[in-house]
């Protein structure tokens, strides 16, 4: 509503729902429908954040971007144009250099529509950072193995490690051809350009309500628990749990999951497939490969 303020014609032709997924993603449909999954509210710090995502996703549907995928596509895998003796590996390469044009050009005109808000510019670049690290939890607390010890069970400390792998940023890498976004830092460099340009403005990173927004967000994280259980990843349920009982000690849905998730793992290692639920630990990063 904030972002389209102005824009009551468009504003009654979409629709924004939160999705219950893990993925930090948000996608536009090409009737106006908007998704912004659970795994990116739940790392979300303002409103401005969610913001510029929203402003994104709009210029995806303006545009008319998913509708323009869907003939680029097309007309690939047909062999039309340049592509006609083309590979398959090279039309998907093509197809996805295609897509990242588009992303640049949504980031565009979200710049422009957050331009003309009350939201702060400096929103914009935190989501690139926010998407550097979409891999760790959404939090990333010093494990402490008090937590977990109670009378008759004391977690020892040889079954720590002595040191867990500093979380990294995600800089692209030799599969980027592979990928439908440019990566945060290309996206961020463009950006900053912008605004270099054409100016910054501070604003607020809350124009709603900063208490609605944090309530909505920790909801968020409360649901990312049961979803990374029941997606089979009780490692990342049960560090998630954790962390959100460290600041809600009481709360019993949290305590609940916290043990079904443990529950999960015992299972799964007693009966030999902790790959499955553990399949990339050398990869792992933060605090939570202390649970693993």
């Amino acid at each position: 509503d904030v972002l389209l303020e102005d824009d009551a014609e468009l504003r009654a032709k979409v629709r924004a729902y939160a999705l219950r997924s893990t993925s930090v993603n948000a996608f536009a449909t090409d009737n106006g429908i908007i998704l912004v999954n659970l795994g990116l509210i739940a790392r979300a710090e303002s409103e401005a954040q969610i913001a510029f995502i929203l402003s994104h996703e709009l210029s995806h549907y303006t545009e008319q971007h998913v509708f323009d995928s869907y003939l680029k596509n097309k007309d690939l895998f047909e062999g039309k144009g340049n592509h006609r003796n083309s590979g398959t590996d090279e039309r998907l390469m093509a197809l996805n250099l295609y897509s990242k044009e588009l992303e640049i050009v949504a980031d565009s005109a979200a710049f422009q529509r957050m331009s003309k808000t009350k939201y702060g510019t400096s929103g914009m670049l935190e989501v690139f950072e926010m998407l550097r690290f979409a891999h760790i939890p959404f939090e990333n607390q010093v494990f402490d193995p008090a937590f977990f010890s109670i009378d008759g069970y004391k977690v020892k400390p040889a079954m720590l490690l002595d040191k867990v792998r500093t979380p990294e940023p995600f800089l692209g890498g030799d599969e980027d051809d592979l990928t439908t976004h440019p990566d945060p830092n290309e996206r961020e460099k463009v950006v900053m350009g912008w605004l270099n340009s054409y100016g910054a403005h501070g604003g607020d990173p809350f124009v709603i309500s900063e208490t609605r927004f944090n309530h909505i967000r920790d909801l968020s994280r409360k649901e990312m628990v049961k979803l990374y259980r029941l997606a089979n990843e009780p490692v990342m349920a049960v560090y998630s749990a954790y962390t959100l009982l460290k600041e809600n000690a009481d709360d019993y849905t949290l305590k609940l999951e916290l043990a079904k998730g443990l529950y999960s793992i015992a299972k799964n290692v007693n009966h030999g497939r902790k790959q499955s639920i553990v399949p990339d630990f050398g990869n792992q990063q933060g605090e939570a490969q202390q649970l693993e």
